[in-house]
């Protein structure tokens, strides 16, 4: 059985899960850790990451680095949202990010991240043909979802 590894860097810390699927995609969570680190707190007020900043997002994704390879993940989907996003120096945090740990991490747009929230929670959650209304509240901007059944109908991203 693969396992994976997800991280979702986002405006106020940065999770690992790490689980195993099945050949039916049945997901079992392995390991789920959350480091707290404040990249909204930088980027809203400056616009941009101060460089202690930098160094807790860098030491975090060493550690889970260290975690992955203990697992033995084949594969690894790093996620950055609305912090990283607004970030005038985002490409730094990546280009180090990636020399530290070797983790290419993905700066998504707002209905992406709607997207994969509503994929969430549809594995979740029997939706069956259910009109379903899905909101994220983050640290940096809220995604509103409209899906039907496991259909996605609309999907938007505020700032906020």
């Amino acid at each position: 059985m693969p396992k994976i590894a997800a991280i979702d860097t986002g405006s106020n810390a940065i999770r690992l899960i790490i689980a195993n699927v099945d050949e039916n995609a049945k997901v079992e969570q392995l390991e789920t850790i959350r480091v707290p680190v404040r990249l909204g707190q930088d980027v809203f007020a400056n616009h941009e990451f101060s460089e202690s900043t930098i160094e807790s997002v860098v030491d975090a994704f060493v550690q889970f680095r260290r975690i992955i390879d203990d697992f033995g993940v084949s594969q690894v989907k790093a996620v950055a949202t609305s912090a990283m996003r607004e970030s005038l120096n985002k490409q730094i945090v990546i280009d180090r990010i990636h020399r530290a740990a070797n983790i290419q991490l993905e700066v998504i747009i707002g209905e992406e991240e709607a997207r994969l929230v509503s994929l969430a929670i549809a594995s979740a959650m029997q939706l069956n043909d259910n009109k379903v209304v899905m909101v994220d509240i983050g640290g940096g901007s809220v995604e509103i979802t409209l899906t039907n059944g496991n259909n996605i109908v609309s999907t938007n991203s505020y700032q906020l």
